[in-house]
This record gives C-alpha cells, structure tokens and sequence, in this order.
C-alpha cells in the first residue's frame, strides 16, 4: 500500500514537471524563454547563437531531449554563457555545448551528461556551501588565443565534484586543466579520466582540499609553472587513492605531484606510467619546520621515469615522507642524476618494502641512485627503509661518484635488504660524507661490477661521530677492485656479518686496469683508512677475497678484530700489509680470538713488513693459524723490517699445517734480532725446523768446490765452483726451480774475479745465479803470467734479499809455467798475456788431416781438402779438349750456315731441287743443334746445362734422321705404292711424321721440369775426386729407343729402294751406321761409374762431331761438287764455243 503511494506522488510530481518545462526548437524561441525567466527549457533541436548570453535567472535548467543529439553553439569562439544570479541554481543537462560557460555567485551548478567544446569559469563571492557537482561530462577544453583564463576550470570559492567524466585538454603549453582557488573548499574526482594532451598541466590547488579516486590522468604536462605535472598544490589536504597516471611531465618540480607547504598528502593504489621531471619524477614536496605533517604513499606500482634529481621523490627542507608496498621499474636519469629518493635538509623518509629494479643512471656528477642526500639545515635528514629490495642499478659517469647511497649528512639505516646486480664506473655502493651515519641490519648484497677501482662502502668522514654500522649483513660475488671499506676518520663496525666472493676480477684475470685511483685505495681488499680511522670487527666471515693485500692503514688508524674468520682468501701481499715509506704509520691492531685458514699469498700470507722505522703495533691473542701457504717466504710473517721486534706480538696462537714453499713456514725476517714475538716459539721450532728463516747472512762453498786450482794460462778451469747461502738458522737458502716463476730483479747475482787484473784474465761463465740451493760455476778459462793469484766471489745483485756482510768468499789460484814441448804459447786474446795450449779442432780433421792450430787442420798429406779434410778434390775440366771443342762448335754452325745459303743461291739446280730444298735445310738446323750439344758438352753441369744438352742433342737428332726418314719414305711411296695412293696429298701428310717427332722430344722435357724430374748429382772417380753429372729420369730411355728405331726404319726403307736410281736417293749407310755407333756408345757411357766426365764428354763431342761431319760430306759436299764440275764443264764448253766462233770470223 506504501509503495503505491509512493509511485502515485513521483508520477504527480512528473506531470507537474513537465507542465513547468518549455520546449524549443530555435534560437529564437530559445532567447525568448530565457527572457521569461523559464525554469525548465528544453530543446528539440540544436541551435545556433550569434553572440554571448547572459542569463540572470534565479533558477534554470537548460536541457536537450534525451537519446537525441543537441547542441548549443556559438558561431563565435569568443561567444559565452554568462550565469550570475545571486543564491541561483543552475542545471545543464543531456546537451551539447560548443562555447564557453562563466557562472558567477550561482549557489549550486549541475553538468550531468553534457559534452562541451569550450572552458568553465566559475566565481562564486558567496563564501560558503557553494557547489559545482559534475556527472558524466565530456569536455574539450577550448583552443584559442583569446581566452582570458589560464585553465579549462577556473574555479573560485566554490566545492566542486567531478565524477564519471572525461576532460581532455588543448594544444597551448601554459595552460592547465582545472585551477582550483579558494579557502577550506573540497575538490573531488571520481572515475573520470583528465588527459593534458601532452601541453596542460592537470590540477592546481591552494589552501583547499582535494580528494581523487579511481581516476586516471594522462599526458599532463607542466612546462611554466613551479611543477607539478598533474598536480600543484599549496597549504592544501590531499587525498588520492585508485588512480593511474600516464606520461605525465613536469619541467621543474615534480613530474606528478608538487606538494608545498600541505598539511596532508596521502597517496593510495596508484598506478604511475612513465613519469619524466628535472626535480622529482613523482613527487617534490616542500615544508618547514612550523608545518609538520607526515605525507603518505601506499601501494604504489610505477614503470617509467626520468629525472635529473629525484627518481621517485624529492623531499626538501623539513618534509616527511612515508611510503609502503612501492614498486619500480626502468628508471632513467641521462644528464644530471641523483637518487631515486633525493632528500635535502632535515627531512624524514621512512620507506617499508619497497622493490625496484632496471635502475639507470648517467652523466656528470651523477650519483646515489637509491637514496641521495645533502643540504642539511641542522642534523641533516633521517632515512629508514625496512624490507627493500633493489636489483639491476647501473650508474655511467667517470666522475666518483656512488651506485646505491651518497648520504650527505644525516643518518640512514636500511633493515632486510635484498640488492642484487649493482654496476659503475668509478663508483663506490654507498658513500658517506659531511657527518652521515649509516646503519645495515639483516641484509644482503650481491653482484657487484665497478670499472675503477673504489672502496664498495666510503666513510669520508673526519669525525669519530659518523659511524658505519653492519650488523648481519652478506656481501657476495664482487667483481671489481677496491676495499670492501674505507674510512678517513670515523667508526666503521661489522658484526655477525660475511663476506664472500670478494673482488672476482682477480681471479678470472679481467680487472680493467686504469691508473686513477692511488695504488693503495686500489690494492686494498678489505679495508683502506686514511688517517685516524678506526674498524672493528666481530664475528664476521670473510671468505674468497683476491687482490694485492687485505688491510692498509693510515696514521693513527685502529682495527679491533675479535672472533673472525678469514678463511680461502689469496691475496698476493697478505692480508695485514705495513710499508712506512707510504705513510703506513703508528696504527694499533688488536686481534683476538680470530681464525685464519687456507690463506694464500707470496709473501707472508697474515702480514707482509717491508720499510724501515717503527710500524704498525699488532697484537694478537688466543688465534688459530691453520692450512695458510706462502708461494715464497713466510707462511704467517714476511718482514724484512729492523724493528719488527718491536711491534709484532704472537700470544698464545696455536699453528697447525702452515707452509711457505722455500722458507720459513711461520716467520721470514730480516735476521733473528728483529724476528717477531711469539710466546711459544721454541715450541714451534721443535716441531719444525722450518719454523723460522732469516735473511741470507752467510756464504760457503760446496764440499766439492776445491780449495785451490793450479793450471797453464789458457787452460780451462773444469771443476765446478759451487757456493751455498745460507740465514741465521744456519738454514740453505732455496729458491724456485721453476723458470715461469722467475723475475731478474728478484735473482741473486754472483761474479767471479781475480785480485790482479793486469797480470791475469777470466774468460767465460764469470757470473752465475742462484738456483735452488747453490749457484754453480763451470769452464772458466784462466789466462794469467805465471805466479799466485786469489779469486773471489761475490754477490753482485742481491735480488729479493737485503744485503749482508761478507758477502763474498774466496779461494786461491797458481798459474804455471808453459811446457813447451807439449803445449804452444802465444798471446791470443789481445791482452799482452800468453796462453799455453794444446791446439784442438773441432770437429776433429777427417781423412788422417793434422791439428796444427785450433780449427785448423792440414790436409797437404790427404785427398781431401777443407778445413777439416772433409771435402773431395773437384774433378777439373780438361782445358784444351773444351777450348776445341767450342771452336769446332762454331765452326759447324758456320759451316751449316754456309751451306743454307749455297742452297738459297742453287736452289733451283735439279740436283737439288730433286733432294728437297726444304728438307735440306731442315738437316742443316739439326746439324746446328748438333753442334750446340757440342758445345754445351764443354761446361760443368748445371740443371740448366742438363735440360740444353738433353734437347740439343735429341731435337738435332730428330730433324736430321726425320727429314732423311720422310725422304726415303716420299722415294718409297713414289716408286713402290704410287699406284695405290688415291690422292698426292698422301705423300705431304708425311710433314708431319718431322712434327711428331720433335713434339715427341719436347713434350718429354715438359714433363720432366713439370715434376721436378731431372737434378744433379754428385760422382766420385776412384773415390777421390768429385764432379757434377746430370740425372735424368727412367723416361730418358724412351728418348734413345725412340732414336733408334727412327735408325732402324731409315736403314730398312734404304735398303728396300736400294735399286732406285742413285740421283733419288741419298748415301745413309755411313751416316746411320756412325749415328747408331754413337748413340750406343754415348749411353754405354754415361751408365759406367768412375768414369771421369772428362772422358765422357770428349767422346760425346768426338761421336757427334763425326755424325755432322758424315752428314755434310754425304748429303752436301758430294753434291756441291756435283755441281761444281756441272758449273765448270758448262763454263769450258762456253770457252770452246767462243773459240769456234772467233776462228770463224777469222777465216771470213
């Protein structure tokens, strides 16, 4: 029954409303009502106004029909609502508005659903309950130049709610979104989204209030103002929860939010994308010390950021800031970069759980990318941060700079912290400056990567009242050089910590090796102190530390080590390193309770003393020294230091299975007055005898070093000079037998001499090294006038070793008289001094030669020669025989070259015609190559030499007997088998039996200096003399078969025309018969061994010569005489003529 009554007064209520509301559908009829001062005006269609509006009624509700698309619009931007009415209530819904509206002193204005192309600018002198409710708007802010207002809302002294909407600004970068100005006024947003279209900034707000939920803001940018990207707010509370921000920026202060002077800021589930500022990327907040109050984020994921200062927050002067459940991702600072937190001035921070990672940093100055502070007012800001967790931090300038922390004044403790993967240039991980104090609990730290060597944690502080404090906390896997602490003046205290994987380079062998950082900074691998610093340590682990040495201590410094490990660290210096000549000076160790195991170095794995003066005081008590090795000298102490006795105390320390590879397996010192204190050494040195070693003190010579040496001058000192050195322990000296370990400045020089250097001389091995346990002299040569001489030696170059007295030994040398029936005595060296000695060769004189002088050997009484009768006599050439044979040489070819020319001239004589003019002259060539084998049988062998003899000698051949052989075969076929040929052409076809035949030859030759096959080779006669004789291959025969089956045709076809008439043909038998003979005997020959190649050459020469001779008489010179009588009988026969004739005319 209720419910019925209800719905009957809401559907009364709806008709007496729509009897008060005016419809319109022009502008006309639009103005009209407004000037009726209609409460209700609703408009059917859009409409255009030709100039602004000013509506003065104290109620208005100006509406479009619903699911209908109406718009008011000004045909001029300039155009306006105006809506002033004292008290008056205005009420703009489903509408389209393309214009700007101004509301003045209007009590209570409501949007719902409308979408507007223009600004809002409200001002309201009514001072309180004054309210601007916005539902489900959609507004473009307005794009001109004329607009008075410097942001799309403009809002003054009124409360203002903005839900469901969505705000997009304009193209001009002083302008903003939503200027919101009065006293004690709330500003509320909800499920709207504001986007500043990458030129407005979003919210600015003075001493008002400001609550934001769900809401999202993008591309809201800042480029005028003091900063603030989305929001700048002054003296205000503020209150944001649910909301996302996208691409915000700022270009000075605070890429999202700027915060001055507020009495509340709490930040709530936000979403924050890309945020990019030079002064705090999220976040700038200012106060003082009048204005107290705690700003708050919660639950905060951001991605994206960019700063010059301020990765997330800048906190300055007296603000507090608390944050919880914050995590961030890829953040960037590219120029000036400094800390994700950046706090100046006594500010707080106080940071619970907060995870970051990709953290990025680069540029000058560029440092503390977690945390940076400076400009302390009085005590300097005050950091905590429980539960952090911070991965991937990479900071790149060359400037010192530090990766994590640069705390400037202050105080920061960081509680169960998990930071992992921290990479510089030249960067420390936290450095303390100007007072800070800095405190670690429960935390972890590893990967640590820095190109320059830098202490990880820098106390530069000159006050005791700056401390560093570590309370469990594990260091691990450091890659770099540098000490793991530094400090110049101030406390650093580690408990219950450890440290593991110290300094990685090292031991892969890939440190960046650079020179500018000091050598000391960078060798120490624990801690480094400048002057007055002080460390103490207890309970701790260090574990796998490299470097150069541990601790390096500076004036006046203290270390207190109580209850530590120091367990498989190798340092090449030891772990506690003293050099006065660097400063190291007046520091004071206190050790206690401590353990030190598998400790490796070169010298002194615990302590390495070097310089002279008074050092550093160490004591230490009740430790253990168990399984340390020395790669050198000193198991536990190297010192090489006079006063060591002074200041280094061993009490009640036990040692077990300690070892130095060559001496001293606990202590190496200078000598045993200045050997360390330890309570139970005799003890020590009952169980080892290797216990302690000293420096070298003393040199004797090996028992099987002779006494006294008696030679002649000249003579060869043969036994060997040995010395031992040995230390105060009467202990031998040892040194490394290994090459690959040696240093010349390290090797212990001696050099043997002789008391009178103008009377005697040492030659060869006068210095030697010490090697293992002696240095060792051998085959010195003595050259001296008869008499007594002393020789000594002495150490020339002490090495590692500091030098002693008596450092040299000596021992006594008699030179004697020459006997000259044995020996030979002459001066050899050039020094006025003469030398007895027996002369020697060597190698020894072969063949039975005679030693007459060193290296000299006579061979007068051998067939050898040499220097040291190894060699054989050269076979020399006959002279006479070459010298003719050359000039019958040239003869030949003179001769052969006439004979062409008679040719030429006669060639059309029928005697010659009819022998072939061509292949006449082709005989005379091979006569030609002939000869040139003639010749060139008169030289000594030579691979060159045995190719021309070789072709010579074969390509004559061939073009002799392969023209007589195509003659007689042409004769053959002419008279035996002409009536078979077809074609005439058959009988030129034998040309080329002639080019076969020397291609035969030549193509053999090509193969033999393709492979390499022909050499020379060296022959004996009757085993005394030697000659060069040339090689060929098994194929050689080829070339003599190939030659004398060319002998065996002609003498065949001969035969078969021998009944031809004798003007066809040509006498061979001779010719052949002397070729076959020569050819046999020539092979015969060069296979019979001992035979001189003399005799060899003579008949080769002879046997050709012969050939060419047989050839000329028979084939030339019987038919130049032939010719000759033919031309003699013709010229008589013409005289008888003339006779006739003139007898005739006479009797006439």
């Amino acid at each position: 029954m209720i419910s019925i009554f209800r719905n009957c007064i809401i559907f009364f209520c709806f008709i007496i409303d729509i009897c008060k509301t005016i419809r319109v559908k022009d502008s006309s009829e639009f103005l009209n009502a407004i000037n009726k001062n209609e409460k209700v005006i609703q408009l059917s269609n859009s409409i255009i106004l030709n100039e602004s509006v000013t509506i003065s009624n104290k109620e208005i509700t100006i509406e479009g029909v619903q699911n209908k698309k109406i718009i008011i619009e000004f045909n001029n931007i300039s155009n306006k609502f105006t809506f002033k009415n004292e008290y008056g209530v205005l009420n703009i819904k489903n509408i389209n508005i393309n214009g700007n509206i101004v509301i003045y002193n209007i009590k209570n204005v409501y949007f719902d659903n409308v979408v507007m192309f223009g600004t809002i600018d409200a001002n309201s002198e009514i001072s309180h309950n004054n309210l601007i409710s916005i539902n489900k708007l959609k507004i473009n802010c307005l794009e001109s130049n004329n607009i008075s207002y410097d942001s799309c809302f403009n809002i003054i002294n009124y409360d203002m709610s903005i839900l469901n909407s969505y705000i997009f600004g304009n193209n001009i970068n002083n302008y903003g979104i939503i200027n919101f100005v009065g006293e004690n006024k709330k500003l509320n947003i909800t499920q709207s989204n504001i986007d500043g279209n990458f030129s407005n900034w979003g919210i600015k707000i003075k001493k008002n209030e400001i609550n934001i939920s769900k809401t999202t803001f993008i591309n809201c940018s800042n480029y005028v103002n003091t900063g603030g990207g989305v929001l700048n707010a002054y003296d205000s509370y503020i209150n944001i929860r649910n909301c996302t921000f996208s691409n915000s920026y700022s270009t000075n202060y605070g890429g999202i939010f700027y915060i001055n002077h507020c009495k509340k800021f709490e930040a709530t589930e936000l979403n924050i994308f890309n945020t990019t500022s030079s002064i705090g990327s999220v976040l700038y907040i200012y106060n003082d010390f009048n204005n107290k109050f705690n700003a708050i984020m919660n639950n905060i994921y951001h991605k994206g950021s960019n700063a010059m200062q301020g990765l997330i927050a800048v906190v300055e002067n007296s603000a507090n800031l608390y944050i919880k459940n914050y995590h961030g991702s890829d953040f960037s600072c590219e120029s000036y970069g400094s800390g994700s937190f950046v706090l100046k001035g006594d500010v707080v921070l106080n940071i619970d759980t907060i995870e970051l990672d990709n953290i990025y940093g680069k540029g000058k100055s560029s440092k503390g990318l977690f945390i940076f502070t400076s400009n302390g007012l009085e005590k300097g800001s005050t950091a905590v941060v429980n539960n952090c967790k911070l991965t991937n931090f990479k900071l790149v300038t060359d400037d010192v700079s530090s990766i994590l922390v640069w705390q400037d004044k202050g105080k920061l403790t960081m509680n169960k912290c998990v930071i992992n993967n921290l990479s510089g240039i030249n960067a420390s991980v936290i450095t303390q400056v100007n007072g800070g104090i800095l405190t670690i609990n429960n935390s972890i730290i590893n990967k640590i990567k820095n190109h320059i060597p830098n202490p990880l944690f820098s106390n530069i502080n000159t006050r005791s009242d700056s401390p560093t404090n570590f309370n469990n906390v594990t260091i691990t896997n450091v890659y770099s050089n540098g000490a793991i602490f530094r400090t110049t003046g101030s406390v650093i205290t580690v408990e219950n910590s450890k440290f593991e994987n110290i300094h990685l380079c090292v031991k892969e062998n890939s440190c960046v090796e650079n020179n500018i950082n000091k050598d000391a900074i960078k060798e120490a691998a624990i801690l480094y102190t400048d002057m007055f610093g002080t460390f103490i340590s207890n309970y701790n682990t260090f574990k796998n530390i490299y470097g150069t040495n541990g601790f390096l201590t500076g004036y006046l410094s203290k270390v207190k080590i109580e209850n530590t490990t120091f367990s498989h660290i190798f340092l090449t210096d030891g772990i506690f390193y003293y050099n006065n000549n660097i400063g190291q000076n007046w520091a004071t160790y206190n050790i206690n309770n401590s353990v030190f195991e598998y400790i490796y170095s070169i010298y002194g794995t615990i302590m390495k003393i070097e310089g002279p003066g008074i050092g550093n005081r160490m004591e230490i008590n009740t430790s253990k020294f168990t399984n340390n090795y020395a790669e050198k000298y000193g198991g536990i102490i190297y010192s090489i230091n006079p006063n060591t006795n002074q200041f280094i105390f061993f009490n009640n320390c036990s040692f077990q299975n300690n070892t130095a590879f060559l001496q001293g397996s606990i202590a190496y010192s200078l000598n045993k007055l200045s050997e360390p204190n330890f309570t139970n050494k005799n003890s020590l040195i009952s169980q080892d005898n290797n216990s302690f070693s000293t420096n070298p003190s003393l040199i004797q010579f090996t028992e099987d070093t002779p006494t006294s040496i008696t030679l002649f001058s000249g003579n060869i000192i043969t036994d060997e000079i040995s010395c031992t050195l040995y230390d105060d322990y009467f202990t031998k000296i040892r040194t490394s037998t290994e090459i690959s370990d040696w240093n010349l400045n390290e090797l212990i020089f001696f050099e043997l001499t002789t008391n009178d250097t103008n009377n005697s001389l040492l030659m060869g091995q006068t210095h030697c090294f010490y090697w293992n346990e002696t240095c060792t002299l051998t085959n010195i040569k003595v050259i001296g006038n008869p008499g007594n001489y002393q020789l000594e030696l002495k150490i020339k170059n002490f090495g590692i070793y500091k030098q002693f007295k008596n450092d040299f030994i000596t021992f006594n040398l008699k030179v004697l008289e020459c006997n000259t029936s044995i020996y030979l005595s002459k001066e050899l060296y050039g020094n006025n001094i003469k030398s007895c000695y027996i002369p020697k060769c060597n190698p020894t004189c072969n063949n039975k030669g005679k030693c007459i002088n060193d290296n000299i050997c006579d061979c007068s009484k051998t067939n050898f020669v040499g220097k040291y009768c190894n060699e054989y006599l050269q076979l020399q050439r006959i002279d006479i025989f070459d010298i003719f044979f050359i000039a019958v040489a040239f003869i030949l070819i003179f001769i052969s070259i006439i004979f062409i020319f008679l040719i030429l001239i006669n060639k059309k004589n029928p005697k010659l015609k009819g022998a072939s003019i061509l292949f006449m002259i082709i005989i005379l060539i091979g006569t030609i190559f002939s000869s040139l084998f003639i010749f060139f049988s008169t030289n000594t062998r030579t691979l060159i030499n045995c190719y021309l003899r070789h072709i010579f000698f074969h390509i004559g051949f061939s073009l002799v007997f392969g023209s007589i052989f195509i003659k007689i075969y042409r004769i053959y076929i002419i008279f035996f088998r002409m009536s078979k040929l077809r074609h005439h052409e058959s009988i030129k076809k034998t040309n080329y039996y002639l080019l076969i035949l020397v291609l035969f030859h030549l193509i053999i030759v090509f193969l033999w200096l393709t492979f390499n096959s022909v050499s020379i080779e060296h022959k004996l006669i009757d085993s005394k003399k030697e000659y060069l004789n040339c090689k060929y291959p098994q194929t050689k025969i080829l070339c003599y078969a190939v030659n004398s089956l060319l002998l065996l045709i002609c003498y065949i076809y001969s035969y078969i025309i021998r009944n031809v008439d004798p003007q066809y043909k040509e006498p061979l038998n001779v010719p052949i018969y002397l070729y076959l003979i020569c050819i046999s005997y020539n092979e015969v020959l060069e296979y019979i061994d001992g035979l001189s190649i003399n005799i060899v050459d003579f008949f080769n020469s002879f046997g050709t010569l012969c050939c060419v001779l047989s050839i000329y008489y028979y084939f030339y010179i019987n038919k130049f005489k032939i010719i000759y009588q033919q031309f003699i009988n013709k010229s008589n026969h013409y005289l008888i003529y003339e006779h006739k004739s003139s007898i005739q005319s006479t009797s006439s």
